[in-house]
């Protein structure tokens, strides 16, 4: 993986996520990945089930330009994307993720706040204490 040009990392694992602030409660958290509140202009990468340790999530600028490349031998992956129909990648293909022209406008209703929804469907528990 290249972020900018530059190289990140070779990744051995099940697959990468890469999520918006919007996807990172979603598969991105199941698989280890970080909360990243809605306001954020980021982007989150999150390894599926890599096989060391230290392969950890990143999350960066939402302006980055991602570049990953399939090096295994072992045959075509999937490549699928919310709302688009899978792509198949061959050995030395790439896959280029960089943020549209085009903003996304999400609806947001006032009467959900969200970290009392992250709380309620996350199952959080606890009590505030006052100070």
């Amino acid at each position: 993986m290249h972020v900018d040009g530059t190289y990140i990392n070779t990744f051995v694992a099940d697959g990468i996520i890469i999520a918006t602030p919007t996807g990172s409660t979603a598969y991105s958290l199941a698989a280890g990945g970080p909360i990243v509140a809605p306001a954020l202009k980021a982007i989150v990468i999150t390894p599926i089930c890599p096989h060391t340790i230290s392969n950890r999530p990143l999350v960066l600028a939402a302006d980055r330009k991602i570049e990953i490349q399939y090096l295994s031998s072992y045959g075509p992956i999937d490549v699928r994307a919310d709302g688009l129909e899978t792509c198949s990648l061959k050995t030395q293909d790439k896959v280029l993720i960089h943020l549209s022209k085009q903003p996304f406008k999400l609806v947001n209703l006032h009467r959900h706040e969200y970290f009392s929804t992250l709380r309620k469907k996350l199952g959080w528990s606890g009590k505030m204490i006052q100070a």
